[in-house]
């Protein structure tokens, strides 16, 4: 009985020490993904499409000859925008993780690696009790 007991004082301090490990360092703060700027994308088509086509548009086409150069340079600026807002998006993909939290999680790893083996030991001398 008291090597179990001594197992399961061991597998107890684990516990702790992990516990203590996960509450000083907590995990970073995890910020959503920001998303493709599809709509920006779109506004540029639709200038662009409404400069190259407007004058075929039933109830818009007769704004399109005064209105109509307008839309070009829009579809440039929103596409200029729209470029700018897709390159930082890509360079914007992978947040690093702060080297105190990677540390950590390897401190615990190994910690919940002696555990796993603890246990595996007390179930061994449990069996051997009970036969």
């Amino acid at each position: 009985m008291s090597e179990i007991e001594e197992i399961q004082k061991k597998i107890a301090e684990i516990d702790k020490q992990i516990n203590a490990i996960l509450v000083e360092k907590r995990l970073p703060p995890l910020k959503p993904p920001k998303p493709f700027p599809l709509m920006t994308w779109i506004l540029a088509l639709v200038l662009l499409a409404y400069y190259l086509f407007g004058d075929a548009l039933p109830y818009v086409g007769p704004y399109y000859q005064p209105y109509g150069e307008y839309s070009m340079y829009g579809a440039l600026v929103v596409g200029v925008v729209a470029l700018l807002r897709t390159v930082l998006w890509l360079f914007s993909r992978n947040p690093k993780t702060p080297p105190e939290y990677l540390e950590a999680s390897r401190k615990v790893q190994d910690l919940q690696d002696q555990r796993r083996l603890l246990e595996k030991e007390l179930r061994e001398l449990r069996k051997q009790q009970t036969s």
